[in-house]
């Protein structure tokens, strides 16, 4: 269990994100490593009883001004700088302005009850070039003491709760929150998240020695859009939770050597470093800002976003995914006409049971693909075409009340042109909608009311489910795109 009771001991976490084979040659298939350094701070720390096991000597110069040891000339990969805001009276204004005069743009992380009182900061920090993301903690927000309970709330509960501190977070900070950092991911918070297409990337706090670099997943296996990037203990060198008594050249030089050993293995490695806002010091941005100039610089490092690391994992082919974006091709495939897709619709807009089989030979898969690319258009096409495509993998639960909800028609529209370059080989489970999480039959349903509806009028969207939720496939067939 990891909590952000930690969060006050721990400084520095450094993630090694990339791929190796097991004799340590370049590969493109994902692993994850990471080093830990906790508690870079200028003032004296109490080790107390755990003095033997927990302090962390590092060889080298100890001294803030000292000289760094390790150089970058063959290290390539990204560098994400991470600072964790654990209190509402926090200035972290001082430490953007630090970050950037060092040329370092970082995410900076906080709970949407910590920003309540920082909205005019938020958006200052963003202007400089950072990017806010959201803290969340199942066990702190819940209320639950053992991690293990955490398996006991549905997934209604976690959509709710990371739904509405994301708008909150959205409306201090003036920019969609596209970041999402949690100290334990269950599966139901992963299921939840995944239905959101704004969120690109999850970073998971807690040390995780054997994780690697992924999609988030859904309902039984269901591979999500947005990567999950997580940390845990680099080797034997510092053991987890190992204390450094201050910030020192030696303790960056960790830095620069998990980057060497990374490019000596990976194609691509991503590097996190993990700040404790509680932790910065005046010591801090002058050694920031050196070993920018004397080290990055040097390499053929970037410090980069996390919300951009999906970018960077894009071209690493996931362990997870079963195929690839489906974007190639959107002109040829099996052609739909407009009227088999309308004819279709109708018949899906009733809701509740859906039908197995559609006019126009359709099945829903054939039918649910036919309306995303319709919807996405600014025109209404003459005809689509149609390219492999699996059904969901289980029949989610209904999140929505029995007399349904209201929904904008633009809102479905708008989500149905994102979704079309993004669709990776199957259905998804669940999207979120209006601030309303669908299942993929709801999801049908509301694209099927909307392809006749007012551009700029609303829908009542009922609960909707598949022919054979008990069945392989949900009876909703397959698209098989010739």
């Amino acid at each position: 269990m990891w909590s952000l009771a930690a969060a006050g001991l721990f400084s520095w976490m450094v993630v090694q994100v990339g791929a190796a084979d097991e004799g340590g040659a370049m590969v493109t298939s994902p692993m994850v490593t990471s080093l830990v350094l906790p508690n870079l701070m200028v003032a004296p720390i109490d080790y107390g009883r755990s003095a033997p096991e927990r302090r962390c000597i590092l060889p080298g110069d100890t001294a803030v001004d000292g000289s760094f040891a390790e150089p970058l000339q063959d290290a390539r990969g990204d560098l994400s700088i991470e600072v964790i805001v654990d209190r509402p009276d926090a200035p972290i204004l001082p430490i953007a302005e630090a970050l950037e005069r060092a040329g370092l743009d970082a995410t900076f992380l906080l709970s949407d009850s910590v920003a309540s009182s920082m909205a005019p900061s938020l958006r200052l920090l963003q202007g400089m070039g950072h990017e806010v993301g959201l803290l969340f903690d199942p066990m702190r927000v819940f209320g639950v003491e053992r991690v293990e309970l955490l398996d006991r709330i549905d997934i209604a509960r976690y959509w709710k709760q990371v739904r509405d501190a994301r708008k909150r977070l959205r409306k201090l900070s003036g920019r969609t929150v596209r970041v999402v950092a949690v100290t334990e991911l269950p599966r139901a918070l992963e299921i939840a998240l995944e239905g959101s297409t704004s969120v690109s990337t999850v970073l998971l706090l807690g040390p995780d020695a054997e994780g690697a670099p992924r999609h988030i997943v859904g309902v039984e296996g269901q591979v999500g859009r947005a990567v999950v990037l997580s940390g845990g203990p680099y080797g034997k060198a510092c053991p987890l939770g190992a204390e450094l008594p201050n910030w020192t050249a030696a303790s960056m030089d960790r830095v620069s050597l998990t980057l060497l050993r990374a490019s000596n293995r990976f194609a691509r490695p991503i590097v996190r470093v993990t700040v404790a806002q509680s932790r910065w010091s005046t010591d801090a941005e002058a050694l920031l800002t050196r070993y920018r100039a004397e080290v990055l610089e040097q390499g053929q490092v970037d410090v980069a976003l996390a919300r951009t690391l999906i970018g960077g994992i894009g071209g690493v082919p996931m362990q997870t995914v079963r195929q690839e974006p489906v974007v190639a091709g959107m002109q040829s495939g099996r052609p739909v006409e407009l009227d088999a897709v309308r004819a279709a619709a109708d018949v899906l807009a009733a809701g509740g049971t859906l039908p197995r089989e559609l006019p126009g030979e359709l099945n829903l898969t054939e039918a649910y693909l036919a309306l995303v690319r319709v919807l996405a258009r600014e025109q209404t096409p003459s005809r689509v075409h149609l390219w492999r495509l699996e059904p969901p993998a289980e029949a989610a639960p209904t999140l929505l009340p029995a007399d349904g909800v209201e929904l904008e028609v633009a809102a479905v529209r708008a989500l149905a042109k994102t979704l079309e370059p993004l669709l990776l080989g199957q259905v998804p489970g669940y999207l979120e909608v209006d601030d309303r999480l669908l299942t993929a039959a709801e999801f049908l349903t509301a694209m099927s009311m909307a392809v006749e509806a007012d551009p700029e009028g609303l829908l009542l969207v009922k609960p909707s489910f598949s022919p054979e939720p008990f069945s392989p496939g949900l009876g909703w067939g397959i698209s098989e795109g010739d």
